[in-house]
């Protein structure tokens, strides 16, 4: 998964308005200061920030359900690895969550949950494990959930359709 990663050098200073509905909504203006500077540890040594994986993963989210009308032959249309690069988006705020970020920012909290309850409303079980076999970073524990759903129909779900019988 790439993530789009700007030196923290060159960052621009960030406010509310770089960020999605979610913050002027759900963040009070006390709040956004620190959230903005809220980093989680990667896996692999770097970090990265909060309010941008918040933001990050309700775009994935919402970009899935606006596919959902689309076919998977539709140019434009996410697929199944779209869909691996959002579940591993969600994964990198749960390690934020498990840094206690939730208790510390739940407006941030908030906006995580309604993309999580999107998500769940557009999906089903994955019986199969289809997401999991798709990403190559090993087995996921049943606590990261998000990996054991697909969608219900879209060009994702065609496609995941069509991959199963060879995974």
């Amino acid at each position: 998964m790439e993530i789009n990663r700007i030196p923290t050098r060159q960052a621009p200073e960030m406010n509310k308005s770089h960020v999605d509905d979610w913050s002027s909504r759900l963040v009070p203006d006390s709040e956004f200061e620190s959230l903005r500077d809220a980093v989680v540890a990667t896996p692999d040594g770097s970090s990265l920030k909060f309010v941008d994986l918040v933001t990050a993963w309700r775009a994935h989210v919402r970009r899935i359900v606006e596919d959902l009308p689309l076919t998977e032959d539709d140019r434009h249309a996410w697929g199944a690895y779209d869909l691996v690069a959002a579940m591993s988006l969600r994964s990198m705020v749960a390690r934020g969550l498990l840094q206690d970020l939730a208790e510390k920012f739940p407006g941030a909290f908030r906006a995580i949950s309604e993309a999580d309850s999107t998500l769940l409303d557009i999906t089903e079980h994955d019986e199969q494990g289809i997401a999991v076999l798709l990403d190559d970073t090993g087995p996921r524990s049943a606590d990261e959930w998000w990996w054991f759903r697909i969608p219900r129909s879209g060009p994702i779900r065609q496609e995941l359709d069509r991959l199963a019988p060879s995974l």
